[in-house]
């Protein structure tokens, strides 16, 4: 007889704390309420924003940086109804710092211990930062307190901005940014924005949209630091931080002491002691006032926005067992080590794989709470991946697997004019898809995709319009 959880604990309210709430509220009704928990805070951070169950940082798309999107009442995942039918006892405002080896107990930092059947981890994942002392003028942006941050920033007047990372968020930032009437400059590592997800030829497009947006877009560069000085200080007063930061689609490649043993920040993290100036007994941040390049370079900075990736919140589970810096280890159910434990959403290894996407936030929930009620594997999950990107005025969708060897087909519109549908194939098989502009064609394409298994697709039919790139993609 399968194992029926009276009383599950999960970990975070995000995406997928919400969804995994209410799959388990579907899954078994009889139980005692959930217990919802915030996202723990990775060690030496600031705790995150503890916003309503429910709530979600905005989608930094092209409009995600001005009042209304910044607005929390308009960005809840649920309503108050919606909330009230999940009868959870919700937790703000507090971390979990500890799960027993039996998985049972999770350990909060106010000192108490919660007992439970069951354990969800949804804690998510925070944004990587550059090595060195926290400096004014540096951003990141994961959070609701991240956009009003840097919308604040942003609204003092014309700024110049850097942005650190051409992967989806620097991107969307910078489009972000320009629409403001910033100047922006992109610093990305890779020869192209978006190599590892698109592939050459369609990362050669989204490069052009960076230059069409008026947008610089400096590749195959690092950073090698940041230039600062002291708030209200001469200009004179520069330093250094950070150690040939290099800035990609997927991360960075940072000094041994930015990050923690556990997936936390380390001594030499942003939010340490140093970078700051004492007047009158008062510590003054220093101010970011250039970005230096690993080439040489030196780019003025009123405002630096660093996307180099995130970190999954999993430092808290100290044993190494269940996970290590790159999240929370799952078979393909979601399930751990530990039968009475699962994870879902950023912080998850599903199968080997973390999935930082918005369908891995929504679709695992199910999954693992069907497991978890029944003690063991009996589903796994198996969705199709998916995304979408809104960068100057375009919206790009992609849908599917794409193999390094896949070709690049455009089946409908033209890349010349902004708008497209294009199909990844492998050896006469439809593997992916990608969209600029064309939402309808490509629902119907991620349709069919979705039908199929990961190894198979259906042969695509011939077609004179569509014209082969002859793009071999760089996993």
């Amino acid at each position: 007889m399968a194992a029926t959880p009276a009383e599950a604990a999960p970990g975070g309210t995000s995406l997928g704390g919400a969804a995994r709430s209410a799959a388990a509220r579907d899954e078994a009704r009889h139980g005692k309420p959930n217990l919802g928990a915030p996202h723990p805070a990775a060690p030496g951070q600031s705790p995150p924003h503890p916003a309503a169950p429910g709530q979600n940082p905005p989608h930094s798309g092209a409009s995600g940086l001005d009042e209304a999107t910044t607005d929390g009442s308009l960005l809840t995942l649920a309503d108050p109804e919606e909330i009230a039918e999940l009868a959870a006892d919700w937790l703000l405002g507090v971390h979990a710092t500890g799960l027993d080896p039996r998985g049972r107990t999770v350990h909060l930092d106010d000192g108490r211990a919660v007992v439970t059947d069951g354990v969800v981890v949804a804690t998510g994942a925070s944004a990587r930062r550059l090595p060195g002392p926290r400096l004014a003028g540096v951003h990141t942006l994961r959070t609701l307190d991240d956009a009003r941050a840097l919308r604040a920033e942003l609204n003092r007047g014309p700024r110049s901005v850097v942005v650190i990372g051409g992967g989806f968020i620097g991107a969307e930032t910078a489009s972000s940014c320009a629409a403001l009437g910033h100047d922006v400059t992109v610093v990305e590592a890779a020869p192209l924005p978006l190599i590892p997800q698109l592939g050459p030829d369609m990362a050669a497009f989204c490069a052009g949209l960076h230059r069409r947006g008026g947008v610089r877009l400096l590749t195959g560069t690092g950073v090698a630091r940041l230039r600062h000085t002291a708030a209200g200080g001469s200009a004179g007063s520069h330093g250094a931080v950070g150690s040939r930061a290099t800035a990609g689609s997927h991360g960075a490649a940072v000094s041994p002491g930015a990050v923690g043993p556990r997936g936390g920040v380390g001594p030499r993290a942003a939010g340490s002691s140093g970078g700051a100036a004492r007047s009158g007994g008062r510590t003054r941040p220093e101010r970011v006032t250039a970005v230096e390049l690993t080439d040489g370079r030196l780019l003025p900075a009123d405002v630096v926005v660093v996307g180099i990736g995130a970190t999954p919140n999993s430092g808290w589970l100290a044993d190494g067992v269940l996970a290590d810096r790159d999240g929370v280890h799952c078979d393909a159910g979601c399930v751990t080590s530990l039968p009475q434990v699962v994870a879902v959403g950023d912080v998850a290894r599903v199968g080997g794989v973390r999935a930082e996407h918005w369908t891995s936030a929504t679709e695992q929930p199910r999954v693992a709470v069907r497991n978890l009620l029944a003690g063991r594997t009996v589903e796994t999950f198996s969705a199709l991946p998916y995304f979408w990107s809104d960068q100057y005025g375009s919206r790009i969708q992609f849908a599917g697997h794409r193999p390094a060897d896949a070709t690049v087909r455009i089946e409908e519109g033209s890349v010349d004019s902004g708008s497209f549908l294009a199909l990844y194939e492998q050896a006469g098989r439809l593997r992916a898809a990608l969209a600029v502009d064309r939402p309808r064609p490509f629902m119907k394409v991620r349709r069919q995709l979705r039908t199929l298994g990961p190894e198979t697709g259906p042969r695509p039919r011939p077609s004179g319009a569509g014209r082969a790139t002859g793009a071999t993609a760089v996993p």
